[in-house]
């Protein structure tokens, strides 16, 4: 069961929906490419589905809960596999995600679950997310995207990469989640430290 997944019937019958994004591709010389992603990716997608009762059509269409090629060409179409702009994916899929609640006529979804498999870096105190090409997006900036969507009333992040100490062209962000946003971050590794590159071994 990953990591911060809501269990329980109550949860399979609501309107829960995840994104999962999974980068392996990495280019250029600092960030090796990652053998475990592509098989973790589906792993993770299939269970939210399948055991948890995540709604996961906003990223594609699973066959009989199964991400198979169909649904891994559409989450690559939509950036969600090897993502050059994690900020810009989240906005994607929250654009894409405002559709469905108004096709549901929902205000609020139940919850929310942001998983991200690929490379991570921790940088003045604050931890980033890596796109494909080294593009940062810090934690705090998921966060801050996820509150002002207003659109679920639980979130969870779950952070599978590394947070080791890395320089990045970023500025630091001063937001800090509002103190009854209900919002767990869960993180693979603890500040400074690796996440091994191991297929199977994500957060479980």
């Amino acid at each position: 069961m990953p990591a911060g997944a809501p269990s329980g019937k109550s949860y399979n019958a609501g309107f829960n929906y995840a994104l999962v994004l999974g980068n392996y591709a990495y280019t250029g010389n600092n960030f090796a490419f990652l053998d475990s992603v592509q098989e973790d990716f589906k792993m993770i997608v299939e269970t939210l589905a399948r055991e948890q009762g995540y709604h996961m059509e906003v990223m594609g269409k699973l066959n009989d809960g199964n991400a198979d090629q169909v649904f891994i060409n559409a989450a690559t179409q939509y950036s969600f596999i090897n993502s050059e702009d994690i900020h810009e994916s989240l906005e994607d899929y929250l654009e894409m995600l405002n559709v469905v609640k108004e096709d549901k006529g929902k205000l609020h979804m139940n919850s929310l679950m942001f998983y991200f498999l690929g490379h991570g870096v921790r940088h003045n105190n604050q931890d980033y997310l890596l796109g494909v090409s080294g593009k940062p997006t810090s934690v705090k900036k998921i966060q801050q995207t996820l509150q002002e969507s207003n659109c679920a009333t639980q979130y969870t992040l779950v952070l599978d990469c590394c947070r080791k100490k890395f320089e990045v062209d970023a500025k630091p962000d001063d937001y800090n989640p509002a103190t009854d946003m209900n919002m767990t971050v869960l993180y693979a590794a603890p500040p400074g430290k690796t996440s091994p590159d191991v297929q199977g071994k994500t957060l479980t």
